[in-house]
């Protein structure tokens, strides 16, 4: 299994372009997430700088990280998958930061291009990425940025497992919605109307009850309230 992780690993390239647009994406979301260290007023002291260091290092962790998870995730299901931003939103998450003192943090994760490799497509579907697949690859790889911030929430309180925590629960519920152009919602959403609606109460009740709970009691009361509530709906997609 080690092995098998190390080749995927090897085989994962990335190009200027979506170096660029990643490493954009983590200077604006640490930016976003750093300009606020939680207390009552804004100084620009020590405590301040190590907030925002820590807030750079979660951004950098959380995305490198993502990235690379479906990369090689995408790699293993015969995909080539290529990080792409929404750039629009950047300005509004900056704008909205400023004016709020960074008070209200909003950002879009961003989503990714596939392209099929052949020679790993062998016997399967030909004609592109088939879009249950890109649904899975996304669904899971919401609940891998979840699963970062689970983790953080099991050490000792610092800065830096502060900021992972919250900015893991930040990206999970932004990147479940379907918005235009590139995301992972929108991956999801074009599959199946009612495996969108399952993921989203999902991640939402899941991501809710993390702020409350232990992570394995919020993955438990996660799913059965999230099987309760489609149930009760599920009719009427």
């Amino acid at each position: 299994m080690i092995n098998t992780l190390y080749n995927y690993f090897k085989r994962i390239k990335f190009n200027k372009t979506e170096t660029f647009q990643l490493l954009v994406m983590i200077l604006v979301v640490g930016f976003i997430l750093g300009i606020n260290d939680g207390r009552p007023t804004n100084e620009l002291d020590l405590i301040w700088f190590k907030n925002f260091i820590a807030a750079m290092l979660s951004s950098s962790i959380v995305f490198f990280s993502f990235v690379v998870f479906v990369k090689m995730v995408s790699y293993w299901r015969g995909y080539y998958a290529e990080y792409v931003w929404n750039p629009l939103p950047l300005v509004f998450s900056v704008f909205l930061s400023f004016l709020t003192f960074g008070k209200m943090i909003f950002f879009l994760p961003g989503g990714f291009n596939f392209k099929v490799i052949q020679h790993r497509r062998l016997g399967k579907f030909r004609h592109g990425p088939m879009f249950i697949e890109k649904a899975v690859i996304a669904l899971i790889s919401i609940f891998f940025v979840l699963f970062i911030g689970m983790i953080t929430k099991s050490f000792t309180d610092s800065l830096l497992s502060n900021n992972l925590f919250h900015l893991s629960l930040y990206f999970a519920l932004y990147a479940v919605l379907p918005i235009p152009f590139k995301s992972l919602g929108l991956d999801i959403l074009t599959y199946s109307v009612p495996f969108f609606t399952f993921s989203l109460i999902l991640v939402f009740i899941t991501t809710t009850l993390l702020y409350f709970l232990e992570p394995g009691w919020a993955i438990t009361f996660g799913i059965i309230g999230t099987i309760i509530a489609f149930n009760k709906i599920k009719d009427k997609l």
